[in-house]
């Protein structure tokens, strides 16, 4: 009789991964905003769980577009170097650091349009 041997091999783990990516999330469409509306944007940590970190990340805008009133509470304003234009474009930067690993995470929303509040109330007199 023949005798046959098989090797057998014991699986060697993988390292585990943890992929993280820092994503900017709202509620509503801000493509195309006016002077004065309001938007919360979140930050969200996704990875093995996610995570909102709103509070945790620093917000920057881009552009002369308006100003962060609270963590992801923006409010949109043209500055007066575009008032007069009617209208400007901008983006919001959300940064975080992770305080263990040192790693540093970026998200950046889509470059959108902030229009001028026009007031149409116009007083009537005769």
């Amino acid at each position: 009789p023949v005798l046959e041997l098989q090797k057998t091999e014991t699986p060697t783990a993988a390292p585990v991964v943890k992929l993280r990516t820092l994503t900017i999330k709202t509620d509503r469409d801000f493509s195309q905003m006016v002077e004065e509306e309001m938007i919360v944007f979140r930050a969200i940590l996704e990875g093995v769980e996610n995570r909102n970190i709103t509070t945790e990340v620093q917000w920057q805008v881009v552009g002369n577009i308006g100003r962060f009133n609270s963590p992801g509470v923006f409010s949109a304003r043209l500055g007066e170097a575009v008032a007069e234009l009617g209208e400007s474009f901008g983006s919001i930067v959300a940064t975080w650091k992770d305080p263990v690993t040192g790693e540093t995470f970026l998200a950046k929303t889509p470059i959108f349009k902030v229009k001028a509040k026009i007031n149409l109330d116009f007083e009537q007199r005769g």
